[in-house]
């Protein structure tokens, strides 16, 4: 929806630009507008038909309020379960790739060193390759390799005996889990509200703030004041579901950590 640009800055100057943006609309709107909604409704700031006419706005703002601030709220905390769900699921890859690395010690050698190099490899592969490609938007291409690479190596080994058919059902089982885990990751690059929800999102905090420009206020500076600090909280929600929509981009994204960590404790010859 256009929020490219948002991912390529630091937290606090992406939630300024978005929240002053808001903010300006605000009180510009005010500005604008507030000689034109005077003589429209033929009221003078602070007199008996300027009450009046504000009692009908309330109205009408409360009822916008509510129904937005509602659809906001929804999307918002969907936005952030799915930020969750993606965590998990980048977790739950990593460790996969810890509990298959510790089964491949049932196995002897060549193959135990062939697939936990395999392992390893796969593992740098997405710490330093895949990583930059999913901040970027972009879903990496180049693990599918070393999966196979790995299966080829599991796929060819035969048990001699029947711990050895225990260890090697296990690892296969850990394999497939590893496989399903990356698809899962690779499917989350993408994830994200539609154009259709961003519309609704932008169109409604416009009508929402619009509706404050129909007020008559003696002062006009209290006005803005007022239509800007709603505005304010809109460009803060709206900032936040553009940080975790794309779970992997910008600095508030999901990094590699949980795969470091697993590379450096887990993926270590005794």
């Amino acid at each position: 929806m256009g929020f490219s640009w948002a991912y390529d800055l630091s937290t606090p100057t992406c939630c300024a630009i978005i929240v002053l943006a808001w903010v300006a609309f605000a009180v510009a709107g005010i500005w604008v507008c507030a000689p034109a909604v005077a003589l429209l409704c033929r009221a003078a700031p602070g007199s008996e038909a300027a009450r009046g006419h504000n009692e009908v706005v309330s109205y009408f703002l409360s009822a916008v309020g509510v129904f937005y601030g509602i659809t906001l709220g929804l999307i918002a905390v969907g936005t952030w379960t799915s930020f969750n769900e993606v965590e998990s699921r980048v977790s739950h890859e990593a460790s996969q790739i810890a509990a298959l690395y510790r089964d491949l010690d049932g196995y002897p050698e060549p193959v135990r060193s062939a697939a936990r190099r395999e392992l390893r490899e796969y593992t740098d592969y997405v710490i330093e390759r895949a990583w930059p490609e999913q901040r970027k938007g972009r879903v990496p291409q180049g693990g599918n390799i070393i999966i196979t690479r790995l299966q080829q190596v599991l796929n060819h080994f035969e048990p001699a005996t029947p711990g050895r058919e225990v260890t090697h059902a296990e690892a296969l089982s850990k394999f497939n889990d590893l496989v399903t885990a990356r698809r899962l990751r690779l499917q989350s690059v993408s994830v994200g509200l539609s154009g259709a929800m961003w519309a609704l999102v932008l169109l409604g905090g416009v009508i929402s703030v619009g509706v404050t420009w129909l007020f008559v206020c003696e002062s006009r500076a209290a006005h803005a004041l007022l239509a800007g600090m709603m505005a304010a909280l809109i460009g803060l929600l709206i900032f936040i579901m553009v940080e975790m929509d794309s779970p992997f981009r910008g600095s508030f994204g999901i990094g590699p950590d949980a795969y470091v960590l697993v590379r450096d404790q887990e993926l270590v010859e005794p």
